[in-house]
Order: C-alpha cells, then sequence, then structure tokens
C-alpha cells in the first residue's frame, strides 16, 4: 500500500439508517422507567435519586442543544407514568 499525503476521504452518513432523535429518546427514557420499576427497590430514596438522575439527563441534553432527544425523553417518562396509571386501574 502506498502513502499519498494528497488523497481524500469522504464519509457521508445515510439519514435512511437512523431513527430520529425524539424517537430515540422517548425509547431510552421509556426504557430506563421500565427497568428501575421492574427491578429497582422502589422506595423515597431510590425514587428521589432516580427522578434527579432523569431531570440531569433531559437538562443535559437541552445544555448540548439536542433538544428532539430532551423532547423524546420527557414524552418517554409522560408515556410510561401513563401506562403506569392505566395497569393499576385495570387490576
Amino acid at each position: 500500500m502506498l502513502i499519498t499525503p494528497a488523497a481524500k476521504l469522504y464519509h457521508f452518513h445515510s439519514p435512511a439508517g437512523r431513527e430520529g432523535l425524539m424517537d430515540t429518546g422517548f425509547k431510552q427514557t421509556y426504557n430506563r422507567c421500565r427497568i428501575f420499576d421492574e427491578h429497582g427497590e422502589v422506595n423515597a430514596k431510590n425514587l428521589t435519586c432516580f427522578i434527579w438522575a432523569m431531570v440531569g439527563y433531559v437538562l443535559g441534553m437541552m445544555g448540548k442543544r439536542r433538544y428532539g432527544l430532551a423532547i423524546g425523553n420527557v414524552k418517554g417518562i409522560i408515556c410510561f407514568l401513563k401506562d403506569k396509571i392505566f395497569l393499576r386501574q385495570r387490576t
């Protein structure tokens, strides 16, 4: 293989292969909530720490100007809470 300093490399990202930031944020947060609910010890201390971590995560995404991800995170939390309340009413 020869070394050619004048060679150029172009890397183009395909938008078709990735889902939107809102969908990604939604799935990340919804799954975090499910894992905490199913496998975490839900008491006042752990719930406070979990909520604090989620608030920090959403604010961190907003601070990085990844607003789509932050909005998806908030939607994931709201959807999880709706599902949780709806499932409790059914049982």
